[in-house]
């Protein structure tokens, strides 16, 4: 061998023995036990809920140089583990709490805690104990205070009629309050009284945003401490007008409502002789209220029993009797929730006596709209004023308080709680119950968390696009081209001009390969495919948004889609198989990729999926707005009814359902209003195919066949099928059980949830509808 080679040999053999020292120590896959100290607190209370998002906040301090990477957490659940990831840059020494956020579908006892270097390298590892709640009859109330002992009165109590269910509170904070709104799920009310909002960042108030929309009970409490309290929830949560604060002489049993406070079956008001409760509070003021029972009800407790004053002797037996005569009486004139026939119920504790309050006066255009509940707090004098205020924002609720839950009179009674009781278990307790009752059929099971409604599939099949043409175009093509070679083949060998065939043979396939891959193959080898029906509900001071987003993912590449932090983002997924069970040993390094939280944005990668796999998301925000849809009626009737276009922007297609009839407006200007007695009937609404789409959009046969040809290199049709598709979709979202007397559906000509939302990492068709719902005044509560 020359020595040349030999040389370049020795050479190559020496570098490597320098390097490979080296690379070992770059990463040679061990875990260094002692490069950070990492300590984990889950949930509320340090506990997790089976069924609910949850926090989980890892303490990690760095023991060693400069770190920038990732925090892991890796949890088992039913279709498999799922991992969760959020970047951090962390400082020699340095110590920061990385809050995580994951979905809790599967009893567990342990996590996987894991760091890792920017390359992906684990470079630390440790189970972490945490402890799964499946007992789902505690409804969690999270409170927001600067006062909490005050508060103490909602902790612990038993529901009326859902008398399985009981309150448990949480305390929260400013610094622990969560960023992402899917930290709040294990969460049914948030109580905020006596505390400065204005301590909360954006990112905070627009979690609590969400959290109200996706389901929740906002309970705000003003009185005196309003100035802190509504600081940054007035324009942000919601929108009212701030008067004065004046003093009553109030007690607090009387609720005034016109909501119905009804449990949907037959029930026997909750019998006293089983609540403890209304025992023990009865029996310990019952010398104080002797008198007033005497005044009340003597003369018809001695007329029902046959009392004679003349022969019969008042002794132990008749005081006995008397007392359970009052308890049966008291109880059901004073505790009972009565409907009477104008549906307005009575809750009322009169043995309190009367305290002075401060009661801050209310305002605006959400207070007196139709669908707000208004609750009335009794004067000394016998006049009712406004004690409360609940009023819809999105599946959720906020009630606004006039009075401040942590000062006089709430807090200096026992029996203040049956009012806040009376409130939390009106607006979500039977949806407590039925969570409750769900999940206990079951041992080591849970029902879906991410079920959703025929409504929804169709309008997540509603927000796929055509892009790529069927597969008999490509046929079509392939035939076109042999039958053209053909012919011009027949047509040059008559010419015997065959030679010129070597040239125009490979041009010809050139340019047929070029029509094919803009077509659509494309489609099916570099991008995915995505689409989104966003509904634009108007809701008083605020817009709710709920987008149904289409990710067609070809099978050959793995995706990240990219979303705004300030949107929730939920990852419809069916996929649920397998059971973990305490002694089932679990393979931590294998797992599915969840979210991954950057520092400005919520990625989901999509990887592993089958050609053309479908995967589905819903989104929603929440942002002030004061955009909306007046739909306006002076009268119970149809005539009468009219509709204003307020949203800031022309509509290009709209319409009203009033009674599953189809009544087309069709363009409205920003301002316009329309008379719906000048509109005219289009004809039934009717499911499938022949649905909003058929009957408010004009016949565009001529798009449609030029979508079918050139779909992924042209417009013309998508915007089309886009809209085709949504209207027909949403005729599902529209036709569901328990409808509203009027529903209002229109296309905004500008992208007005795509503003309030944030933009994307990804180029997606979209189309808004804009959403209303409206009662006749008197039509219903």
């Amino acid at each position: 061998m020359k020595k040349g080679i030999l040389r370049r040999i020795s050479v190559v053999i020496i570098t490597l023995c320098i390097l490979m020292p080296g690379l070992f120590a770059c990463n040679n896959g061990k875990v260094d036990d002692a490069r950070f100290d990492v300590e984990l607190k889950s949930g509320y209370g340090n506990s997790i809920e089976i069924g609910s998002y949850a926090p989980f906040y890892v303490e990690i301090t760095n023991n060693g140089k400069d770190f920038e990477g990732s925090v892991q957490m890796i949890m088992p659940g039913k279709g498999g583990n799922i991992l969760y990831e959020k970047e951090v840059a962390l400082p020699a020494n340095g110590t920061k709490t990385v809050e995580l956020v994951g979905m809790v579908d599967q009893i567990t006892r342990q996590v996987n805690i894991r760091v890792a270097d920017k390359k992906g390298n684990i470079i630390w590892s440790s189970l972490e104990n945490c402890i799964t709640l499946t007992d789902l009859r505690n409804v969690n109330v999270g409170i927001l205070s600067d006062d909490y002992s005050a508060l103490g009165y909602m902790d612990q109590k038993t529901f009326s009629a859902y008398n399985e269910l009981s309150t448990k509170i949480y305390e929260l904070n400013k610094d622990s309050f969560p960023t992402d709104w899917h930290a709040l799920d294990m969460l049914d009310v948030i109580v905020i009284s006596d505390f400065s909002t204005d301590a909360l960042s954006e990112q905070q108030l627009n979690a609590l945003n969400l959290w109200v929309s996706d389901g929740g009970l906002l309970m705000v409490g003003t009185g005196s401490t309003s100035n802190k309290t509504l600081a940054a929830l007035n324009g942000n949560i919601f929108d009212v007008k701030v008067g004065d604060l004046e003093g009553y002489n109030t007690k607090f049993g009387l609720s005034i409502t016109n909501y119905t406070y009804d449990y949907g079956y037959e029930y026997s008001y909750n019998s006293p002789y089983n609540d403890t409760l209304y025992s023990s509070f009865f029996e310990q003021n019952y010398d104080t209220i002797r008198n007033t029972l005497e005044a009340e009800y003597m003369d018809q407790f001695k007329a029902d029993y046959y009392y004679d004053d003349s022969y019969d002797t008042w002794d132990e037996y008749w005081e006995d009797s008397f007392y359970w005569y009052c308890f049966d009486m008291f109880y059901t004139e004073y505790l009972n929730s009565t409907g009477g026939g104008n549906n307005i119920n009575y809750i009322k504790v009169e043995s309190m006596p009367y305290v002075k309050a401060d009661v801050l006066k209310f305002s605006g255009d959400l207070l007196s709209d139709d669908t707000t509940i208004v609750f009335e707090g009794e004067q000394e004098n016998g006049n009712n004023y406004d004690l409360a205020y609940a009023f819809n924002q999105g599946e959720g609720y906020v009630l606004l308080s006039a009075i401040d839950f942590t000062k006089t009179p709430f807090s200096n009674y026992e029996g203040n709680y049956m009012l806040f009781m009376h409130w939390v278990e009106s607006f979500i307790g039977q949806r407590c119950y039925d969570k409750a009752m769900e999940y206990e059929q079951y041992t080591y099971s849970y029902y879906n968390p991410y079920d959703v409604t025929y409504a929804e599939e169709q309008l997540y099949y509603g927000s796929t696009t055509a892009t790529v043409p069927p597969v008999f175009v490509y046929v079509l093509l392939i035939l076109a081209y042999i039958v053209f070679i053909l012919v011009i083949y027949l047509v040059l060998r008559n010419k015997k001009k065959t030679t010129k065939l070597w040239v125009l043979y490979p041009l010809v396939a050139v340019g047929l390969s070029l029509l094919i891959f803009c077509i659509g193959f494309s489609t099916r080898l570099y991008r995915p495919v995505v689409g989104a029906i966003t509904v634009v509900t108007p809701n008083g001071s605020t817009s709710v948004q709920n987008s149904y987003v289409s990710v067609t993912v070809p099978g050959n590449k793995d995706y990240q889609v990219g979303f705004s932090p300030s949107q929730s983002v939920e990852y419809e997924n069916y996929e649920y198989s397998g059971y973990y069970y305490d002694e089932t040993e679990i393979m931590w390094d294998t797992y599915k990729i969840g979210y991954k939280f950057g520092y400005d944005s919520v990625d989901v990668t999509l990887g592993g999926q089958e050609a053309m796999g479908t995967v589905n998301f819903a989104l929603s925000a929440v942002a002030s707005d004061q955009r909306n849809i007046v739909i306006q009626s002076e009268s119970s009737g149809f005539n009468s009814l009219s509709i204003t276009n307020h949203y800031g922007c022309d509509l290009e297609d709209a319409a009203i359902i009033v009674d599953g009839e189809v009544y087309v407006i069709g363009s409205m200007e920003n301002g316009e209003t329309v008379q719906a007695r000048h509109l005219v009937k289009e004809r039934q609404l009717k499911l499938g195919r022949d649905g909003l789409g058929v009957i408010m959009l004009q016949d565009e046969s001529g798009k449609s066949l030029w979508g079918v040809m050139f779909g992924s290199v042209s417009n013309i049709y998508d915007d089309y099928l886009c809209k085709s598709r949504a209207l027909n979709s949403f005729t599902e979202y529209v036709d569901r059980g328990n409808t509203p007397d009027v529903m209002f559906v229109g296309i905004p000509s500008e992208h007005t949830a795509m503003e309030l939302q944030g933009a994307t990492n990804y180029t997606e068709r979209r189309v808004e509808i804009i959403y209303v719902e409206y009662n006749y005044p008197g039509w219903g509560y």
